[in-house]
């Protein structure tokens, strides 16, 4: 077979030799005159389709043997009469479809083959002419018509959009366009595309060779035969703009589930740009659900499909295929905005637990700080500041017990107790607000966090964490057997110190066994008190009032956490767990309301019974600052943290739960103000000074958690309000640790009183001494007051 490729050399004559069949496809000729052709007498078939001619001259085949001329996909408008006039008559099919043919001459096709078949397009026309060819079979090529052309070797070289075999090639046929290596044709895929055009090909690329749809309109299904299969963009869609192989683009704000669907409404925390749900950062959610299966997977598949214009030209269909059917998680605020980084597997910054429910834990060895996770220092660094701690707190203890031993000095004494159980208080109802998950320091508190950090003793004591010591083990229902033995530890370890030592004093008979009775008492007591309010936060921490739902799926399955724990899970093991340690609580909440009511009938037989107020440090400790109208306002002030423990760990909503502890705060104010229920003025100006900075804390946290909320827009604007807003938390940290300051200033001014006290006293009787003449009987006296002289206050003899 003679044939050959004129692809490379358009507009140019053959005089050279003569080909049986010449291939001049996809090139931009746009004319054919008569001296191209002349010369090639054994010239049978001509391939120029898929070109820009617009105009051929008449005569331009004559003097060769044509048979077959293919030049569809043109620009031909008008078939004149001798533009297809071979001399021999030789010419059998002639294939014009393709081509906008508007006019066709009177007798046009007469020069043809007898019994010669004509493909052209008629949709064009603007009439058909009354007579074509008596013996010519002419076709408008329609949907229905099937098209074949004699196969041989070129076919499969040389043809462009077209399907072969040994025998026979058809075009490709509507809906479809051609390879542009070797032969066969491929589906316009569904979306944007269609073809109404056979046998098209320019790149062999859905996105040149398939036709485009209208703006705001797409073909939902692949090989869309004409503009009639193009459909309104669905609702949620942005119908401005062609549809690519989606069905239109989302609107913003706006997601969809199949590729060719509509667009949903993008819910709260989630980002939906590209047309899918990402999570927002600060925002967390979970892909384990409960009653049906994980589908993280599916959707992932979901997004790369959608977001991916590579897909098997041999098999448009599988785009069919973007689709997702499972359920989504919801998105939920996290209680810590900066721990989770959103995205679809909801990722956690590093220090944050991704196995807890929105990052709302630390990591092991790290440890938490102004609501921020840092890492925790080496284990010997930790032992050493522990060591310290514990040395600091056995001196205080000890300057403490030394100073209150001395007599006489009872006002300033007493006054330095007081404040410091003033202050004890303080903190303890700081700590309670603060321990659970969503009564925290406010975002804008981190900067303050992380210049404390720095500084080494506020650092070195806050990696005393139990996560840093033993990392791993630590959650509410640790933290509850911890409260729960700690009475018990406190009351066991007092017992056995008091009975090894009341044997030891019985041996030696001492008969002053009922002092160290009440000695034992008064320490059993004192320690139960500093830990009560912890003791309160863990076990109510655990309670079924602190039980926190979350809607994991829009359809209702659930997720319960506890509020003071989100690395609880409720339904763990069916629930049987938390069923247990919730027996336990309810059998605990007999120590939180009874131990405030034993302080109360222990103050009334050991004082109020016998009208006696004195005695060792420990008990005084409880009613010694109150008037003797109000010897059991320390009661009230202990069942005020249980109270606020109890709010703190309510499954209500931060702002709810802030309101309700700003309530009871009022109230004990209001009944401070009203009943004056410390003894000495001092003493009632320090305690509502707490309570106002309580107050100030709670109002801080619920202002800041609104400007979180969205309502920070006003601090942008005025470069005084953003400075303010800025040492808002400095002056608050300030506060906080000035009420610490004025106790230390009390311990201060006690040590130097009973110096001065104590010297003075010493220079008394040194001078009345001296007032003997030099008396043998008063000689040792006056060297004992020499010696005395030199008292120091820590020294014990």
């Amino acid at each position: 077979m003679n044939s050959i490729d004129f692809s490379s050399h358009p507009n140019r004559s053959i005089i050279a030799h003569s080909p049986r069949t010449l291939i001049i496809a996809k090139n931009e000729i746009q004319s054919i005159s008569r001296n191209h052709f002349c010369s090639l007498k054994s010239l049978e078939r001509i391939f120029i389709y898929m070109n820009k001619i617009s105009f051929i001259e008449n005569g331009s085949f004559n003097g060769t043997s044509l048979t077959h001329l293919y030049i569809y996909g043109n620009s031909l408008h008008k078939i004149t009469g001798g533009m297809f006039k071979v001399g021999t008559g030789s010419l059998q099919y002639l294939y014009l479809f393709n081509n906008p043919i508007e006019n066709i001459d009177q007798g046009a096709l007469s020069n043809l083959a007898p019994n010669a078949t004509v493909y052209l397009e008629c949709g064009n026309l603007e009439y058909i002419p009354s007579k074509i060819a008596g013996h010519t079979n002419a076709t408008c090529v329609t949907n229905k018509t099937v098209l074949t052309f004699p196969a041989g070797y070129y076919s499969i070289h040389y043809l462009y959009g077209m399907t072969c075999d040994s025998i026979m090639c058809k075009p490709c046929g509507l809906g479809l366009y051609g390879r542009i290596s070797g032969s066969g044709c491929y589906t316009c895929p569904a979306g944007g595309f269609y073809q109404d055009n056979r046998g098209y090909v320019k790149t062999g690329n859905f996105k040149t060779d398939c036709k485009r749809c209208i703006n705001g309109t797409f073909s939902p299904y692949p090989g869309g035969t004409s503009i009639f299969a193009c459909q309104s963009c669905p609702s949620g869609t942005n119908t401005d703009v062609m549809a690519e192989l989606d069905a239109c683009p989302c609107l913003d704000n706006f997601y969809r589930t199949y590729r060719y669907g509509a667009c949903k409404s993008c819910p709260e925390g989630v980002d939906c740009t590209g047309g899918y749900q990402n999570l927002s950062k600060g925002y967390g959610w979970s892909w384990n659900f409960r009653r049906r299966p994980n589908r993280l997977d599916e959707y992932n598949q979901f997004i790369h499909n959608l977001t991916t214009s590579n897909f098997n030209l041999s098999e448009p269909n599988n785009l069919n295929d973007t689709v997702y059917t499972g359920n989504f998680p919801v998105a939920h605020k996290c209680p810590r905005s900066e721990s989770c980084l959103g995205g679809i597997e909801a990722n956690c910054l590093e220090g944050y637990s991704a196995n807890v429910w929105l990052c709302a834990e630390c990591s092991d060895h790290y440890y938490e700080l102004f609501d921020k996770c840092y890492k925790c220092q080496d284990k010997q660094i930790i032992v050493i500041a522990l060591i310290l701690l514990i040395f600091v707190l056995l001196f205080v203890s000890y300057l403490v017990w030394r100073l209150d031993k001395r007599r006489g000095e009872t006002i300033r004494n007493d006054s330095f107790v007081i404040h410091l159980k003033i202050a004890v208080n303080f903190y303890q109802v700081l700590g309670i607000l603060s321990e659970v998950n969503e009564i925290h320091w406010p975002d804008s508190f981190q900067s303050v966090g992380e210049s404390v950090q720095y500084l080494d003793v506020i650092r070195y004591v806050n990696i005393l964490s139990p996560r840093c010591i033993f990392p791993g083990v630590w959650n509410a229902y640790t933290f509850l057997y911890i409260a729960i033995a700690t009475p018990f530890t406190i009351i066991v370890s007092t017992s056995i110190i008091f009975l090894i030592w009341y044997l030891y004093k019985r041996n030696k008979e001492d008969h002053s066994v009922h002092r160290f009775t009440d000695t034992f008492l008064s320490i059993t007591m004192l320690l139960l008190y500093l830990t009560y309010a912890n003791t309160c936060s863990n076990i109510l921490a655990v309670g079924p009032w602190s039980i926190r739902t979350f809607n994991v799926t829009e359809d209702g399955d659930e997720k319960r956490v506890l509020t003071s724990d989100y690395s609880i899970d409720i339904d763990e093991s069916n629930g049987s767990k938390y069923e247990t340690n919730k027996n336990i609580v309810y059998g605990s909440l007999v120590y939180v309301i009874g131990f405030p009511l034993a302080i109360i009938l222990i103050l009334y037989c050991r004082y109020k019974r016998h009208g006696e107020r004195s005695g060792t440090m420990g008990m005084r400790f409880f009613c010694k600052q109150y008037s003797p109208k109000f010897w059991y306002w320390e009661v009230i002030d202990m069942y005020n943290k249980a109270i606020l423990a109890l709010i703190a760990n309510f499954k209500d909503d931060q702002p709810s739960n802030m309101s309700y502890s700003l309530f009871i705060t009022v109230i004990l104010i209001a009944l401070h103000l009203y009943l004056e229920p410390l003894g000495k003025k001092s003493d009632q100006r320090f305690q509502l000074l707490t309570l106002v900075f309580i107050i100030v804390n709670l109002s801080v946290g619920a202002i800041l958690d609104m400007e979180a909320s969205g309502g920070h827009s006003v601090y942008t604007t005025d470069k005084t309000i953003l400075v303010l807003h800025d040492i808002t938390p400095y002056i608050l940290l300030l506060l906080n640790l000035s009420i610490l300051f004025v106790v230390f200033v009390d311990l201060l001014k006690k040590v130097k009183d009973s110096f001065w006290r104590k010297s003075a006293s010493l220079q008394e009787l040194r001078n009345v001494a001296n007032d003997v003449d030099d008396s043998d009987e008063l000689s040792p006296l006056v060297q004992d007051f020499d010696s005395l002289s030199t008292y120091n206050p820590t020294n014990n003899n």
